[in-house]
C-alpha cells in the first residue's frame, strides 16, 4: 500500500511541476511584441559569405569539419568542407542552372529545381537544390504562416512558446521572456511518419541563423554552426 501511494503522490508531483513550468496563454494581448515581426526574419540579401563549423552524422556515424560558404544574387554559391588538417574532404558548388554535392569520393549533380532525393536523408525528398542553398545560408523557409496570429502561445520555463499549425508542416518559435529575443525557429514537416524531419535555427544576426539543423532523427541530421557570417541587404 505504501509503494502505491508513493507512486501516486509521484506522479501527481509530476503533473503538478509540469503545468507549473508551462501555462497556456489565452490571450494574444499578452504576447511579447517581436511576435509581431518575425515574418521579417531572413532578409532579402544580395551576397553571403559565413566560416564555422558543421557536422554530418548519417545513421550515427559522424563527421566534423571547418567550413566556409558564400552565395551572391547571380546565384553562385561555393561550400567547402575542410579536415582540421586542411584538406577538402567535401564541398557544394551551385549557380542559378543547378550544382553539385561531392563527398566521399561521389558527386551527386542537381538541377536548381531539382529535389535531393539521392542524398541518404528523408529530407531529400522535399527540399530541391534551390531551397537547399536558401537554408544552407541562414535563410528561413518561404512561408508567411508566422505574419498572423500564431494557434498556440505558452510560457515554457524562461521562454514564450508560440506555434502555428498547418496541414503539411508546425512551425515553433521560442522567445526569451526577460529580453523578447528570439532563441529559435523550428519548422516540423511530416511529422508522425517515416519521411518526417525538422530545419531548426538559432543565433540570429541581423535575421540570418548562424545556426542551421536540418535532421531526420537524432541519427541522420546536418548541422552548421557559422562563428562569423557577413551579408548584403537588400534596400528596404
Amino acid at each position: 500500500m505504501y509503494r502505491v501511494r508513493f507512486f501516486i503522490s509521484l506522479f501527481l508531483i509530476t503533473i503538478f511541476i509540469g503545468a507549473c513550468s508551462r501555462r497556456p496563454l489565452l490571450n494574444l494581448d499578452s504576447a511579447p511584441s517581436v511576435l509581431q515581426s518575425l515574418d521579417q526574419l531572413s532578409p532579402q540579401i544580395t551576397s553571403f559569405e559565413g566560416f564555422g563549423n558543421i557536422t554530418f552524422s548519417e545513421r550515427g556515424a559522424r563527421q566534423t569539419g571547418r567550413l566556409d560558404a558564400s552565395w551572391d544574387s547571380s546565384g553562385k554559391f561555393e561550400a567547402y568542407i575542410y579536415t582540421p588538417f586542411g584538406s577538402t574532404v567535401a564541398s557544394v558548388k551551385g549557380d542559378s542552372f543547378g550544382g553539385r554535392v561531392m563527398a566521399d569520393d561521389e558527386v551527386f549533380y542537381f538541377g536548381i529545381d531539382d529535389y535531393m532525393i539521392i542524398l541518404p536523408f528523408s529530407w531529400g525528398r522535399n527540399v530541391t537544390f534551390a531551397q537547399f542553398i536558401h537554408y544552407f545560408t541562414g535563410r528561413m523557409p518561404h512561408t508567411s504562416v508566422m505574419s498572423r496570429d500564431p494557434d498556440l502561445l505558452e510560457v515554457e520555463g524562461s521562454n514564450f512558446r508560440a506555434v502555428w499549425r498547418e496541414r503539411r508542416f508546425n512551425v515553433s518559435a521560442t522567445i526569451s521572456r526577460r529580453s523578447e529575443e528570439i532563441q529559435s525557429v523550428q519548422f516540423d514537416y511530416n511529422r508522425g511518419n517515416d519521411t518526417g524531419w525538422t530545419i531548426r535555427y538559432r543565433n540570429f544576426d541581423k535575421g540570418l541563423a548562424r545556426e542551421i539543423a536540418i535532421e531526420d532523427d537524432s541519427r541522420n541530421y546536418i548541422l552548421i554552426r557559422y562563428n562569423e557570417i557577413s551579408a548584403e541587404q537588400v534596400p528596404q
